[in-house]
């Protein structure tokens, strides 16, 4: 397995406790977040988390 680093890319799709949870990990080791929502309910939730990017597709 590879460790989420300073600088890694990391992309999540969803907002579910999974998803959430890997956005925390991801903030907390600096790395660039980029996450794919369906509707933006989940976006401020997202900004707040430290997902650098939000898709709404």
């Amino acid at each position: 397995s590879k460790a989420i680093k300073a600088g890694d890319w990391v992309l999540t799709q969803g907002t579910g406790g999974a998803g959430l949870a890997v956005i925390q990990f991801a903030a907390a080791a600096v790395a660039t977040i980029v996450s794919i929502i369906l509707s933006n309910k989940k976006a401020k939730t997202l900004k707040e988390l430290s997902a650098s990017y939000i898709i709404n597709y």
